[in-house]
């Protein structure tokens, strides 16, 4: 699942369809929590720090399927003055009642900002 940028300011909701924008301030880092087939024993979880202006973000085996009870979260920091985007040019999860299975959840250090469900 590639990403490329989204505004952090983005919805905080759980429809991907439904856009709701929220409060103005900036970001200089942004948690972006990716996880799929959820569980408590994780078969595999990893953490990666993204420092570039830009980048890519995708997800375990893409263009594959993601392999099970996977977990990965980025880092994403920016200097002083610039504010994270995150845009999905592919957005294919398996859909779970109430995302408690397959999400992508985009948060900062105080406050989850939008979870987003297959």
């Amino acid at each position: 699942m590639p990403a490329n940028s989204r505004d952090t300011q983005g919805p905080q909701n759980k429809d991907k369809a439904s856009r709701t924008p929220h409060r103005a301030r900036a970001h200089r880092w942004l948690l972006l929590y990716y996880a799929l087939c959820f569980s408590l024993s994780k078969a595999s979880a990893h953490t990666v720090e993204l420092n570039d202006m830009f980048g890519q973000i995708q997800s375990p085996g893409y263009p594959d399927s993601y392999p099970s009870d996977s977990e990965v979260t980025w880092n994403i920091t920016v200097p002083d003055g610039f504010r994270i985007k995150l845009y999905f040019m592919h957005f294919n999860l398996e859909s779970s009642y109430l995302c408690e299975y397959d999400y992508v959840k985009v948060e900062t250090e105080d406050q989850v900002l939008a979870t987003f469900c297959g």
